[in-house]
């Protein structure tokens, strides 16, 4: 198991590696943390997609619990060949998210991170 953030290169080395040797058919990292911090989403990604068609299954030893969700009105919207900041309705984004989920919902820009860390702290 690894314990440490794990390179994307260091498993699509070991997808290389499992591809010749069918004794590793499973890569275990400590939580999914451990991914994030490694590289950007689409890199590991794509190094977890290396391993899965090498026929090695990756996963993590612990999950981590959702405590709450962020929301955000800013909506880039495509206007031509790029993007203009454009927003939808705060207040209609999180009765909707509210109303989909059972995870508590924060507006931190309307609310601040008050509430958020509240929320933490219940679930924790």
């Amino acid at each position: 198991m690894f314990h440490r953030p794990v390179a994307p290169g260091v498993l699509v080395e070991l997808a290389r590696i499992g591809s010749n040797d069918r004794r590793m058919e499973e890569i275990v990292l400590r939580d999914p943390v451990t991914c994030l911090l490694a590289a950007p989403p689409p890199e590991m990604a794509d190094a977890v997609r290396a391993c899965r068609d090498a026929g090695i299954r990756v996963r993590v030893a612990a999950r981590l619990p959702l405590l709450a969700v962020t929301v955000n009105p800013f909506l880039p919207r495509p206007e031509g060949h790029h993007y203009v900041a454009d927003a939808v309705s705060a207040e209609d984004l999180s009765r909707i998210m509210r109303s989909a989920i059972r995870t508590p919902v924060v507006d931190i820009v309307k609310d601040g991170a008050e509430p958020l860390w509240e929320e933490i702290s219940r679930a924790t």
